[in-house]
């Protein structure tokens, strides 16, 4: 079945088919998807761990509220730049990207544990580092704000 909208959410290549999305997300990105899961996640959102976050909620929800959810400035220091060495990058994306789509604020989200996770901005961090940049904007929403817009990955066989 052909269908134009299957994109992975994570690296935002196009797919043909589900097959094709489903065998890149599992080996890419070892996310086990079910049939009726692709559509779901083919929006924005990004896949961490066991948890999908709805980027594009989570992003209307910020742009609903600027006054609760201002961006602050952060460095761009060794613990964030190494947190987002873990995860893949597209060197094309960060080589093509404006100036002007660098300085969008990058978007995180509190964590259960305490800890914060980026959701959005990946690439920026790196364009920005590559520039020369010492810090980036990033917005933050809490936790307990961001829990409607987080679901469990769902896996094979569940």
């Amino acid at each position: 079945m052909l269908t134009s909208n299957l994109i992975c959410p994570q690296c935002r290549r196009p797919y043909k088919t589900e097959d094709g999305l489903r065998r890149h997300l599992e080996e890419r990105h070892r996310a086990l998807v079910l049939d009726e899961d692709i559509p779901e996640i083919t929006g924005r959102s990004f896949i961490f761990e066991d948890q999908i976050y709805d980027v594009e909620g989570l992003l209307a929800l910020v742009r609903s509220a600027p006054s609760k959810f201002p961006p602050e400035l952060v460095p761009l220091d060794q613990a964030l730049l190494t947190h987002v060495a873990l995860f893949e990058r597209d060197e094309r994306r960060i080589a093509t990207m404006t100036p002007a789509e660098a300085e969008v604020p990058i978007l995180t989200v509190g964590m259960a544990g305490g800890t914060t996770q980026v959701i959005d901005g990946l690439h920026r961090i790196h364009r920005r580092h590559r520039d020369g940049k010492r810090d980036i904007a990033m917005v933050f929403v809490p936790h307990a704000v961001a829990q409607p817009f987080i679901h469990p990955r769902p896996r094979r066989g569940a």
